[in-house]
């Protein structure tokens, strides 16, 4: 549990979560149609963000 505490300090598996729950909001939205374009602008924002995310960071979860 310990674990899971300290790995919320972490802005990356925040960012995760966000990104998870975005894709459980878009399975019960499938009625709004979103152009395949905007969507792999979406995803391709979301990889550039998380390695942005993974160079900025220096400790590992165990060290928060």
């Amino acid at each position: 549990m310990n674990t899971l505490l300290k790995a919320l300090k972490s802005r990356t598996v925040w960012y995760g979560i966000v990104i998870m729950a975005l894709g459980g909001a878009q399975m019960f939205a499938q009625d709004i149609p979103v152009r395949p374009l905007y969507q792999a602008l979406f995803y391709l924002t979301a990889g550039l963000f998380i390695i942005i995310l993974r160079f900025d960071t220096d400790d590992s979860i165990s060290d928060k």
